[in-house]
């Protein structure tokens, strides 16, 4: 049996460092070349269709009235009217969220739930603030749930059109 030299094992040993140092830097430069994002992908993932000032002018909106519980009765009865459960109210902070589910009525058709949160403040002393968010969730290709901010103007208007009808109604106990 020949054993190796120790100038061998050395020889061997200075080949191994440089084949694994070259890897491992070629590694690296891979995975960071792989990481490198440009000035279009940037903007493209920090814009959207509808910036947030837009959004908060479609999903708010000013009513004039002080009784802020008269406006919250007026949400609950509107939710429920709408097919929504409702899960939480914390009426100290003017806030309601309901969920709808399997309900496809065709403005939610593209759901398989609807979540409504609804959240009031005063203004002052004779306005109140209201504004409202729907979320939709569906199952996608890879089952996994999927929650997006319906961002439809007409769902908005809609909602806020029948509850100023509702709030007549409560307002004028009809």
């Amino acid at each position: 049996m020949i054993l190796p030299t120790a100038q061998a094992v050395s020889k061997n040993m200075k080949q191994f460092r440089r084949v694994l140092s070259g890897l491992i830097l070629g590694l690296w430069f891979v995975s960071i070349s792989g990481c490198k994002t440009t000035t279009a992908q940037h903007t493209a993932a920090l814009s959207s269709p509808t910036s947030a000032v837009q959004q908060r002018s479609i999903d708010s909106r000013r009513f004039e009235t002080s009784n802020e519980k008269m406006m919250l009765n007026s949400v609950i009865a509107l939710m429920q009217d709408l097919g929504f459960a409702i899960e939480e109210t914390e009426a100290d902070a003017g806030v309601i969220s309901g969920l709808r589910t399997g309900q496809n009525d065709g403005q939610f058709r593209n759901w398989q739930k609807v979540r409504l949160t609804v959240t009031t403040r005063p203004l002052s002393a004779d306005q109140i603030a209201v504004r409202v968010s729907f979320q939709g969730q569906h199952w996608n290709a890879f089952n996994r749930q999927q929650t997006t901010l319906i961002k439809d103007p007409r769902v908005y208007q809609v909602f806020f059109d029948k509850l100023s009808q509702a709030i007549f109604l409560e307002a004028h106990e009809l």
